[in-house]
């Protein structure tokens, strides 16, 4: 099993609304799970506040949308 030791995940839109998304799906998810052991590891987070042009377009590709370059967005394990 490989073990990832910095988890790096990139949030969109409105920092309050996905943290508390985040946070609701994390709640929801940790009664189902168990740790088995404690790693010591770090976590980053970039939070972007709007997507380009004030609103996500579903025809644009992500990355048209959000206007991060592909070598910033390559270092996020979730988008």
């Amino acid at each position: 099993m490989k073990i990832i030791d910095n988890i790096n995940i990139c949030l969109m839109g409105d920092p309050g609304v996905v943290k508390a998304q985040l946070l609701s799906f994390i709640d929801r998810l940790a009664p189902r799970s168990w740790n088995i052991d404690h790693f010591k590891c770090r976590m980053s987070i970039l939070a972007a506040a709007n997507p380009a042009y004030g609103c996500y377009n579903p025809k644009r590709f992500f990355e048209q949308n959000i206007q991060l370059p592909a070598a910033l967005l390559s270092h996020f394990d979730l988008l």
